[in-house]
């Protein structure tokens, strides 16, 4: 069985991915920058075995982004999860450049980008793109400001993410239409058990449309906690979702 290691300084995490059987690099720490990045490439380009990798709560920008994912060819059988949260400065053009490369990962099924700065502009290359992740289960983009217009853009895509489990979204400045375009992609996710649009704007107009499409299936997770409707006036599609076994997550 392969190694899991969480390595906060550079000259261990080196050492680290010299290990053949090395299976998860976790280097959570602020001190790594692009810089960092670099360094470690022609090792990460050797770990064979690495399939977890989590730089999340780092310093990286653009540049370090793009010259991680300058490595994924090499690496198209071997990354399962990447973990670039609370990069903030990654942003846009990071987001970008990302969301065009891991489309080569064959086995990538995890991806967080959690408080990365991404917004709308973004969105439109992840629409092209993310049919072509074909085995990708959890998308985790909360805490960003995607907004309706970022929804809007790749909801169709959506639609083709036959292998898509959970999607997170919280904090994401949505509103109603974007939660009715989202809604229209729902009844096309088969395999979406959890979708988290807590912390957004939703109001009743909103939370109806993804009440009456969200899938009907056992232990579903739909949390719309922190939106701004009236918990009184969703009573129906509430009883309705309760009686098919779907947890909803509202305040009260």
């Amino acid at each position: 069985m392969g190694k899991d290691v969480k390595k906060k300084d550079l000259r261990q995490a080196v050492l680290a991915l010299q290990d053949p059987s090395l299976l998860s690099l976790d280097v959570d720490d602020t001190s790594f920058d692009d810089t960092a990045i670099n360094q470690l490439l022609r090792y990460i380009r050797n770990a064979k075995s690495l399939a977890f990798l989590n730089f999340s709560n780092s310093r990286i920008t653009t540049h370090g982004i793009s010259s991680l994912s300058s490595i994924f060819p090499e690496q198209a059988d071997n990354f399962v999860s990447l973990d670039f949260s609370h990069n903030t400065k990654i942003g846009d053009a990071g987001a970008t450049l990302l969301f065009t490369q891991v489309a080569v990962l064959k086995k990538l099924s995890w991806l967080k980008m959690v408080d990365c700065g991404i917004s709308k502009k973004s969105m439109s290359i992840l629409s092209k793109t993310i049919s072509q992740w074909t085995s990708i289960c959890v998308l985790n983009l909360s805490h960003n400001k995607i907004g309706d217009k970022g929804i809007k853009l790749f909801t169709n895509a959506l639609r083709s993410c036959a292998t898509l489990s959970i999607l997170k979204l919280s904090d994401n400045e949505i509103k109603n239409d974007g939660a009715v375009f989202l809604a229209e992609a729902l009844e096309k996710i088969k395999m979406l058990s959890f979708l988290d649009l807590s912390n957004n704007r939703i109001e009743k107009r909103g939370a109806q449309a993804l009440f009456k499409k969200f899938p009907s299936k056992k232990n579903a997770v739909l949390d719309l906690r922190n939106n701004r409707f009236d918990l009184k006036s969703m009573n129906e599609y509430i009883d309705s979702l309760s009686n098919m076994s779907i947890c909803i997550l509202i305040n009260p």
